[in-house]
């Protein structure tokens, strides 16, 4: 049994989205108390059934 959990490798790409969901994605984030990037990283997970 190993008590550290193993890291997880990280990537990254540029991600290009329309101008018009940038007020929505500045909102949502905001309610939640997350940055961009995670809210992005958990809508992807949820999508592609992963955790």
């Amino acid at each position: 049994m190993n008590p550290f959990k193993e890291q997880e490798t990280v990537k990254s790409f540029t991600l290009r989205y329309p101008s018009r969901l940038e007020a929505y994605l500045n909102a949502v984030t905001t309610e939640h108390n997350v940055s961009k990037n995670q809210y992005i990283v958990q809508l992807l997970e949820r999508e592609l059934n992963i955790k």
